[in-house]
């Protein structure tokens, strides 16, 4: 087997929105073709000439933005690797756009959208983008998921500063100081945190266009005007609320530890050195805050012990945090210390002694130094082990854990460990053990396998423990007659589903026996196993066991590509690695293949010609619209590509294929036209269309006309007649017309 999913799973998920059904020659996306493979393809066929391809920006609507539009690479920047830098860099061209429209939008206050244009889509191009570019995979790929991280933080806080600041302004206006001045120091906060966002993402955009030579002029400067315009507003309403304050140490320079503390003293005042009434005051070492009372001269002191800052020479910042109803600001300075280490004492105080999967476990240690207990510094818990969780403790030093034993603890006796994982910082690593016993637990599979076209067979089911529990994120080895076909994990409810094409040499008796087996390797569950029989359709023949006959045939000969020719199995290859993908990558590579392999022809036509394109009969024809408008083809319009692929397969004296694309045309229509649901079957599919009662009585019918009549086609032992496969192109067609 190869790629993300056997053909099928290309197949059948064309026509639920996850792959396109166009592929030719793909020599652009090949991750599972060895190199060697796809060398020896590209030698015979020669090069493949690939248009570059504008595609429609992202976005709700009539969107017009600076970032809007076709962005160009700096020629002198772009290495001629093939096809796949083409597509990498459109899908790049892709991410770019979606950050400059989400600055836009945030700028014009539609936050929602901002957020969206980097939200989940974003990570899908980028997952794809990622891909594609597996063999160059480093800084660019980083950058663009560290670009959209940083910018869903950046749209985040310029959000939440104009709201609070409408409702500070809303507190003044109502004459509510004291609501006023808490919100005053929220949004001194919230502009930090839009500041240092800022400068991440313009340091992210530069390095973007510096690797890619796109251009971001335009979203680095609306990204400095937004970061501005908050500090310049901050600025007048700190102006107003807040009268500024300095904090200078008595000693710049300490040594200590956490046993052998460091006294930390100094005053706070306001800029011309005079002392004010702050009264009780919080001070920040690092990350760890002290509270401690201010004199009327402005001077404080308190203890600091170090724990989780690196032992040797550091330098620490010291602030000065005022109370939220207060009318200081804060301030500070930096001090160096060098840290010296101290090991601490931990002990176990609660722990399970025996537990098995999904039980609910409690433990509870304690972490001193002497007879100091150490606050605020982070524990781990390992079982057997495994990492379970991390926490704090207390300002008592006492730390707990709880949660449900995770199927990865291994059954059998094991250690319960509690301890500090961290060498070379205050405190040392140290642990404490005790010992638990974990009990192994039963699990059941169950497995339901329907047959499909094209020689494939759908396989779903549940994992769950013997009294019920589900058994969540655990691989399960699908087998047909005793082979391994592939895997599946179980989702967060237990249940698998996927589409697996059947090898040609298995099921040659009319069953096929489909097992899912769960072998518990290195887990506190049982190994189990399960078993069902599907009958298979009739096989066609033409298949080879890397090359399903309906697929290989309808695509290569509709396009007039000898796909015996490539060898190696190399064009179901091609075709599957594109047709798991999501279906906006399949719309980028229908743009692509297309119009590249149909200008191939037309070289390699011109080159037998004497440089005419030659029709068949000896004469020359010029380019067709056709030819010209292949690199456009929209995803939207591919229920009718595939109408004209039924068309092509009964010209060629194929009605069950003819009836099939029929069936595919007519399901991919229901799912982006009607939004029926994605998953299922052919029957599952059509239980749910039949459920929704938004769908028009005539719509449904005609689905259900068309779903019996595949299921005839590629169930019954006796094929369709070109009537029969007529009258389901004609009933697809009057869906989409």
């Amino acid at each position: 087997m190869f790629g993300p999913s056997p053909l099928l799973v290309g197949r059948l998920r064309a026509v639920t929105g996850r792959g396109a059904v166009f592929l030719v020659v793909l020599l652009v996306c090949v991750a599972s073709v060895p190199a060697a493979t796809a060398t020896g393809v590209a030698d015979r066929l020669g090069p493949v000439p690939v248009p570059q391809v504008s595609t429609p920006v992202p976005s709700e609507g009539n969107e017009t933005t600076a970032a809007a539009g076709v962005r160009h690479r700096n020629p002198s920047e772009v290495r001629e690797e093939g096809n796949v830098t083409d597509l990498e860099s459109h899908l790049s061209r892709l991410l770019a756009t979606r950050l400059g429209d989400s600055i836009v939008r945030l700028d014009r206050g539609e936050y929602d959208r901002a957020r969206q244009l980097v939200g989940p889509e974003y990570d899908s191009i980028l997952d794809r983008y990622v891909s594609v570019s597996r063999e160059r995979r480093g800084e660019r790929e980083s950058r663009f998921e560290e670009a959209g991280r940083t910018q869903r933080e950046f749209v985040d806080s310029v959000a939440e500063y104009r709201q609070k600041r409408e409702a500070y302004q809303a507190a003044k206006r109502a004459g509510d100081e004291e609501r006023a001045r808490e919100l005053a120091r929220d949004l001194n906060a919230v502009a930090d945190r839009s500041v240092a966002s800022r400068d991440r993402l313009v340091e992210d955009y530069t390095t973007i266009q510096s690797d890619t030579g796109l251009n971001f002029t335009a979203e680095l400067s609306q990204v400095e005007a937004l970061a501005d315009e908050i500090e310049n507003q901050q600025a007048q309403i700190r102006s107003v609320e807040f009268f500024a304050t300095t904090l200078t140490l008595e000693e710049a320079e300490a040594a200590g530890s956490f046993e052998d503390p460091i006294v930390v003293s100094g005053r706070v005042t306001s800029p011309d050195g005079t002392p004010e009434p702050f009264g009780p005051a919080t001070f920040t070492v690092g990350a760890r805050a002290y509270t401690t009372r201010v004199a009327d001269d402005g001077a404080f002191e308190f203890v600091y012990r170090p724990t989780a800052v690196p032992v040797g020479r550091q330098t620490l910042d010291v602030a000065f945090v005022p109370r939220n109803d207060s009318v200081y600001l804060g301030s500070n300075t930096t001090m160096t210390a060098t840290v010296e280490q101290s090991t601490p004492t931990v002990t176990v105080d609660t722990a399970p002694t025996r537990t098995a999967f999904g039980a609910a476990y409690r433990v509870v240690g304690r972490v001193t130094v002497g007879d100091v207990p150490v606050d605020g510094t982070e524990v781990t818990l390992w079982m057997g082990g495994t990492r379970l969780n991390a926490t704090e403790t207390n300002e008592t030093g006492i730390v707990a854990f709880t949660g449900l034993l995770p199927a990865a603890v291994p059954a059998g006796d094991r250690t319960v460990r509690v301890g500090l994982a961290e060498a070379g910082r205050a405190l040392a690593p140290t642990s404490a053990d005790v010992p638990v016993v974990v009990e192994s637990t039963g699990t059941v599979l169950d497995v339901d396998a329907d047959a499909e076209a094209l020689e494939s067979v759908a396989v779903s089911g549940t994992h769950t423990t013997t009294d019920g529990d589900v058994v969540a994120r655990q691989p399960v080895d699908l087998r047909f007659d005793g082979r391994v076909v592939g895997t599946v994990v179980t989702d967060s409810d237990g249940e698998f589903e996927t589409v697996l094409w059947v090898p040609p040499d298995l099921g040659t008796g009319g069953e096929l026996r489909v097992e899912a087996a769960f072998d518990g390797d290195g887990t506190n569950l049982e190994p189990t196993r399960e078993t069902d029989s599907v009958a298979l359709p009739v096989r066609r023949s033409g298949a080879t066991a890397d090359e399903p006959a309906g697929l290989q045939s309808s695509f290569a000969g509709l396009l007039g590509i000898d796909a015996e020719a490539l060898g190696d199995g190399v064009f179901a290859r091609l075709l599957g690695t594109v047709l798991s993908a999501p279906l906006w990558f399949g719309g980028v590579v229908v743009a692509l293949v297309v119009a590249g392999v149909l200008a191939y022809r037309r070289r390699v036509d011109a080159d037998a010609t004497g440089g005419a394109p030659d029709d068949g009969d000896g004469t020359s024809a010029a380019p067709t619209d056709a030819d010209a408008d292949a690199g456009s083809i929209a995803v939207a319009k591919l229920p009718a590509v595939l109408l004209d692929v039924a068309r092509a397969r009964l010209a060629a004296g194929d009605p069950v294929d003819a009836v099939e694309y029929s069936y595919l045309a007519a399901r991919l229509w229901f799912v982006h036209a009607r939004g029926v649901p994605k998953r299922g079957t052919h029957r599952q599919f059509l239980r749910a269309a039949d459920a929704d009662r938004s769908l028009a009585g005539s719509e449904r019918a005609r689905l259900s006309d068309v779903t019996t009549r595949y299921e005839r086609a590629a169930f019954s032992p006796t094929p369709p007649t070109e009537e029969d496969a007529s009258s389901a192109i004609d009933t697809s067609a009057s869906l989409l017309s």
